[in-house]
């Protein structure tokens, strides 16, 4: 087992762990090399923590968890998947940590409740659409962030191009075509210089030959 923690922007962090012992996933396909547990925290006013892992890797996750969020709590566990690889340690850091608060959507509830035992007071109900605050961004700020767009389509896309709604937020990204399973990776800034208040901008790529655009909101309170 081996512990790692990577810093991948100024405020995510990269907590899961390896396993080395697993020889077949999900009982059926073979892991030559083992598997990893993927989970990440981003770290702002609030603490964010994306998923768990398997059970048995307590030690190595929580002091991942501890080091990316430098001793302070979590505050919030967004639960994508209920999957034991993804979720065995729930029960585990509500423990850890009594005034962490789960998100999750709505059908995740009744299985919450009933592997871990999960009030429904202890869970954010969200939905399509729906925003969290982590925090806030000095006016000023130039924040960027790399987004992965993977194409999940039965042929080639392209990125012909791109609006937004306004000059303080931009896009870089190459033009090239994007296989099918394949990703790209677009990184998207925003120029907080002269804004305050809650913003909402809104970044639209233009995939060549497709009827509808791939829509990014960025949503930021500056202060």
């Amino acid at each position: 087992i081996k512990k790692i923690m990577v810093q991948l922007s100024e405020r995510t962090y990269y907590v899961g762990v390896n396993d080395f012992d697993k020889v077949l996933f999900e009982g059926l396909w073979p892991l030559p090399y083992g598997v990893s547990y993927n989970s990440y925290i981003v770290a702002d006013e609030k603490v964010a923590l994306m998923d768990t892992v398997e059970c048995g890797f307590e030690e190595e996750f929580l002091s991942n968890v501890r080091e990316a969020a430098e001793g302070r709590a979590v505050d919030y566990l967004v639960v994508n998947h209920m999957e034991p690889d993804h979720s065995s340690l729930i029960s585990y850091m509500l423990e850890e940590y009594p005034g962490l608060q789960i998100i999750a959507n709505a059908k995740t509830v009744p299985m919450l409740k009933g592997y871990h035992n999960v009030p429904e007071e202890r869970v954010l109900v969200v939905g399509e659409g729906d925003t969290l605050s982590l925090g806030r961004m000095q006016s000023g700020e130039v924040i960027k962030q790399r987004i992965r767009l993977v194409n999940e389509s039965s042929e080639p896309i392209v990125i012909s191009e791109h609006r937004t709604t306004c000059g303080c937020t931009e896009a870089e990204y190459e033009r090239q075509p994007i296989g099918v399973g394949k990703s790209a990776d677009i990184v998207v800034s925003y120029d907080s210089r002269g804004e305050w208040g809650w913003r909402m901008q809104l970044l639209e790529l233009t995939l060549a030959r497709k009827d509808y655009p791939v829509k990014i909101y960025i949503d930021a309170e500056i202060y």
